[in-house]
This record gives structure tokens, sequence and C-alpha cells, in this order.
């Protein structure tokens, strides 16, 4: 979907911009549901969830922008530590769990759960 970026914003805090790629861009069906995912991030709120900074869904190159979150994804992770146990793995899901309880409170679905980076 487009490129993700690290940047720092006018206060200092560290940011992760997202901005769709040009082919993108161009396609009207792609740039309702960008602008509808702006709109509805915008809207939820919640422990284990990276907040949305700012977006303009309607700039030539559209871009959100979010808190940055350090750390590696969940699919790297189990990669170089191997898969979570104990408490590591109920700290995750009870994360998770969270997280997924604020969308849905907020009336969203999330469809695109995955252990990878956003693309």
């Amino acid at each position: 979907m487009g490129t993700v970026y690290a940047g720092l914003a006018a206060a200092g805090l560290r940011v992760a911009v997202k901005v769709v790629h040009p082919a993108q861009a161009d396609d009207a069906q792609f740039r309702a549901r960008f602008r509808r995912e702006v709109q509805l991030s915008a809207r939820v709120q919640g422990p284990c969830l990276i907040p949305l900074i700012a977006a303009d869904a309607e700039a030539p190159s559209p871009w959100l922008a979010t808190a940055y979150a350090p750390g590696l994804t969940l699919d790297r992770y189990i990669a170089a530590h191997g898969p979570l146990a104990g408490g590591t793995l109920y700290a995750f899901a009870t994360g998770t769990a969270q997280a997924l309880a604020a969308i849905h409170a907020a009336g969203v679905v999330h469809r695109d759960v995955k252990p990878q980076t956003s693309s």
C-alpha cells in the first residue's frame, strides 16, 4: 500500500509516516478506502493502540502519521527468539485483546491483524 518512514514531529515526538504508493494514489477506489481508514483510525483510541497523529487523505501522495512504536514485528520477534510462551505470551494476548476490544467498542471491525508490519 505504501512506504513507511521514520519521522520527528515538531514537538520532538517520534512518528511513523505511511505514504501511499503513486499507483494507488491515482486509484479512486483505493483513495476512498484510505480516506475511510484515516476516519476510522481517528475514532479509535485505547490501551495497546498506536494513536493517529495526523493525516492527509486528499494530498497528491496521501499519507498518515502515527506514534512510533520501537521494536520488532511479531513475525521477526518469533524468528529471532522463538515462540511466545509463559508471561510473554499472556501479556501479548492480553494487549491484543484490549486493542481489539477498543476497536470494536468504537464500532470498527479490524480485518487486518497480522504478525508483519502494515503494508
